[in-house]
């Protein structure tokens, strides 16, 4: 996400409102109660959150929050853990103002192609952002929320959320076209952590960019992006500035580095022509750090699928993954970067 200085003021002011953040379930079981088979146990439960009414989905390991209001992921964690997603303490917001909430969302990609259908660059349009999503709940413990329609885009965003067998979070993100003339645009997943301690991405060995990632947003102080070894980035919260990567990583993944978990998360990294880049040579992975320190600070982690061409009748799917593994401590000393490696190939 790229911000110009104007929504940078409305964002801090956001981040200064006070909120409190609540989670209050009803009829879940309890939180450190371990199914007898939890590769196949997933629980489906309406809950309060942000005094919104949300759904609590969880397969007994972990749990996520799904906040319909918002469009959005708002709670990912290990049952009853620390959240892994940043959430704003925004308890109230100005009539016709944009809010940041955090968590995760989807937005249509390039951003740099918003005027053409609302007049501006910042910030996403209601429909997908803003206004509240119709729900439905599906069969097999899932949950469908649909996004009204992008104007002159055409184009609605119908996210489903479950778990799979082996126990990852899939969040199934499929933009259909509803009217108007063709258009072209990504599939990009957006996914707002608190500062961590890293974030890791595998860099192409034959990047078409120097140094393997190029800067869409360049600070002043770039030594919080560096190598580990010849291929592994290691991306560091910057406390001052504000910055943005891309990445054209072989492999759509990220894994985020926080007190000795890795939240690892992937999609599918099909061949194509990918957003903000050089031509064939854009990101499937973009990393972005609002800057500063405190509750107002946060991470983006954004995968991306190719450019697509949607006919009014089209769909496309794109999804994301998430894992939560406990790291071992005897690699702290490497500050991860081994286990971490392990993670990010096995996702290819």
């Amino acid at each position: 996400m790229k911000l110009s200085s104007k929504t940078s003021r409305i964002a801090r002011f956001a981040f200064g409102q006070l909120g409190v953040i609540s989670l209050i379930a009803v009829s879940i079981p309890s939180l450190h109660a371990q199914p007898s088979s939890p590769r196949f146990y997933v629980a489906l439960t309406k809950v309060q959150y942000l005094g919104f009414e949300a759904y609590r989905l969880t397969n007994g390991r972990t749990e996520a929050v799904i906040v319909p209001a918002l469009g959005r992921v708002m709670r990912y964690a290990l049952v009853g853990g620390e959240n892994q997603l940043w959430n704003s303490k925004v308890s109230a917001t100005k009539a016709g103002q944009w809010s940041n909430w955090g968590g995760d969302k989807s937005w249509p990609a390039p951003q740099s192609q918003w005027p053409l259908s609302i007049g501006h660059e910042w910030p996403p349009h209601t429909s997908w952002d803003g206004k509240p999503y119709m729900t439905t709940l599906l069969p097999n413990k899932r949950l469908r929320i649909v996004s009204g329609v992008w104007p002159r885009l055409g184009c609605r965003v119908i996210r489903e959320f479950s778990f799979d067998a082996n126990g990852e979070f899939v969040i199934a993100q499929t933009y259909e076209k509803m009217s108007g003339p063709p258009c072209q645009i990504a599939i990009w997943n957006i996914t707002q952590v608190g500062t961590p301690q890293a974030i890791f991405v595998e860099a192409s060995p034959d990047s078409a960019y120097k140094g393997g990632f190029h800067w869409l947003t360049k600070p002043k102080d770039r030594h919080n992006v560096s190598f580990v070894g010849t291929s592994l980035l290691r991306i560091e919260p910057n406390s001052r500035e504000m910055f943005k990567i891309g990445v054209d990583s072989p492999i759509a993944c990220v894994g985020v580095v926080n007190d000795r978990v890795a939240f690892v998360q992937r999609a599918a990294r099909p061949k194509g022509r990918y957003p903000d880049g050089a031509e064939g040579n854009g990101f499937p992975v973009e990393i972005f750090d609002i800057g500063g320190t405190g509750n107002g600070h946060y991470m983006e982690t954004e995968l991306l699928s190719p450019l697509r061409s949607f006919y009014v009748g089209t769909r496309w799917t794109h999804s994301v993954r998430w894992k939560l593994v406990a790291l071992n401590k005897q690699d702290e000393a490497s500050d991860f970067t081994n286990e971490i490696r392990v993670l990010l190939d096995s996702a290819d």
